[in-house]
């Protein structure tokens, strides 16, 4: 049976090399510690000390990772590895503003570009790199520094220039001399930095331009596909660049052969516990023990193309199959408090929706105790959509359930989470599935719970489509069902 599972794994990996695409460019950025790194700009006097964010660790500068303090792991348990460690509370709405700053930046290298959190993004490189051949010197060149007195030290400081715009100014360089250590371009009291055309000089044009406009720093990786250039963006962490060579498929194994799989981006903790138990450790080993893995995993293929680095590229955001949000606080019980935190969880998760134009049939949420046990449930909803009363009120169904079972009882959670799959682009439909609800919910009332409260409040809806279609009397019956559910929404006011 092995040996059959061999032969059928090698015509996997045929087909793969056989289809394989080298000629596409994609380049990962990962900020480096973005919170912490964040938090150091108002507190530089901490930049030094080890650092982090909330009781229930968000994220960890590179001093307190060194004591082992990672992301996701309690307070206590950080303070435990180091006990000069630092913890000051996240500000969400400062990592957003500064993310924001940094992706309008990504934006002129890739306008489809995509963001897979606050700190990370992957770009297609393709067009701007054609584009780049055909500009002028002036087109690439950026503001470096102020002159330091005696010259340039190719050690220069930090630019002030906080109030110039996002895109660093460019200018005719006119009698301009260049350092021939650094190829600075020095005019007047002003460094002007000028880049090349090659994917190189993109890469570090790119951290140079974040650094100078946020004072943060991004490690970045270059590949072919996108699951490489993941891996690239973390060789040469921080504040470092990684360019693949694509020159062939053999080099590109050559890279892969060592690469321990816990690394491999879809592969993730408990497959690598599996996977390990059947000695596979590295990408390597997935292809000595191919034809074990082709009679063990349904996910084999996946397994195969990663080992030698050709996945299937993957940038459009139409084939993303979910859209999650999960917050940490302070351990809790309160049944309370958990639904006021899910109707907030689910506002957020409401505008995802709208913003990336998807909409959903199926919903899940996640509970983490106190003990750091997982536990995630999920249901399909009747039909697909955007409509937030639903959204809120199924997951809230989901979460009341939950914990009116023996299995939850007297048990404490510190996270919650929850998740839209069975994604599909949003189709046109009545305004009232986009309505605005101006509070939570403190309470479910539908079919999910068995709760039957309804109550009229006045609703705030986004204006309705032009050349609508008169309702049917079904749908009006739905519509005033929902017009209900919104109004006990409002009445029930219980943001978090």
């Amino acid at each position: 049976m092995i040996q059959k599972g061999t032969n059928s794994a090698d015509l996997v990996i045929q087909k793969i090399k056989e289809n394989a695409d080298l000629s596409r460019t994609f380049l990962h950025i990962d900020l480096d510690s973005f919170f912490a790194s964040v938090e150091l700009l108002d507190r530089p006097d901490l930049a030094d000390k080890p650092v982090g964010s909330t009781s229930m660790l968000a994220t960890s500068n590179y001093i307190a990772r060194r004591f082992g303090v990672r992301a996701g792991m309690a307070g206590f348990i950080g303070r435990r590895l180091c006990p000069d460690l630092v913890i000051i509370p996240s500000n969400h709405s400062k990592y957003t503003q500064i993310s924001h700053r940094i992706r309008t930046i990504i934006a002129t290298y890739d306008r489809d570009f995509h963001a897979g959190s606050l700190d990370e993004a992957l770009l297609s490189l393709d067009s701007h790199l054609q584009a780049r051949l055909q500009s002028t010197p002036q087109d690439r060149t950026f503001l470096e520094a102020t002159l330091n007195a005696g010259g340039c030290s190719c050690h220069l400081p930090m630019n002030k220039l906080t109030s110039q715009s996002l895109h660093a100014q460019t200018m005719t360089l006119v009698d301009s001399t260049t350092c021939q250590i650094c190829s600075l371009v020095i005019e007047g009291d002003r460094i002007w930095r000028t880049f090349g055309t090659g994917v190189e000089d993109v890469a570090q044009e790119l951290r140079f331009r974040i650094k100078q406009h946020t004072r943060l720093t991004g490690s970045v990786g270059v590949a072919h596909n996108s699951m490489l250039a993941k891996i690239c963006s973390e060789i040469n962490k921080p504040n470092g660049q990684y360019i693949l060579d694509k020159s062939s498929i053999s080099s590109i194994g050559e890279f892969m052969a060592e690469m321990p799989v816990l690394k491999v981006p879809g592969i993730g903790k408990v497959t690598t516990v599996l996977l390990n138990a059947i000695g596979v450790w590295t990408c390597g080993d997935i292809l000595s023990q191919r034809g074990l893995l082709t009679c063990l995993f349904k996910s084999v293929e996946y397994f195969l193309s990663a080992a030698i680095g050709l996945t299937k590229c993957r940038l459009n955001i139409s084939q993303q199959k979910s859209i999650s949000v999960e917050r940490t606080f302070p351990s809790t019980g309160s049944l309370n408090y958990l639904v006021s935190k899910c109707g907030y969880l689910a506002c957020i998760l409401h505008e995802e929706l709208i913003k990336e134009d998807f909409e959903t049939r199926g919903l899940s949420i996640k509970l983490k105790t106190d003990k750091f046990k997982i536990s995630t449930h999920s249901l399909l909803i009747h039909s697909y959509t955007q409509n937030l009363s639903v959204i809120s009120t199924a997951c809230i169904g989901l979460v009341k359930r939950q914990l009116s079972s023996s299995r939850f009882a007297g048990r404490s959670f510190r996270l919650l989470g929850i998740r839209a799959y069975r994604l599909r682009p949003a189709t046109s439909q009545n305004y009232i599935d986009r309505f605005t609800v101006v509070g939570c919910v403190n309470t479910c009332c539908c079919a999910c719970c068995g709760s039957a409260k309804r109550q009229n409040i006045k609703t705030q809806m986004q204006p309705p489509i032009k050349n609508q279609k008169k309702k049917s009397n079904k749908k009006q019956k739905r519509d005033k069902h929902t017009s209900k559910i919104t109004d006990y929404f409002l009445k029930n006011k219980h943001f978090v």
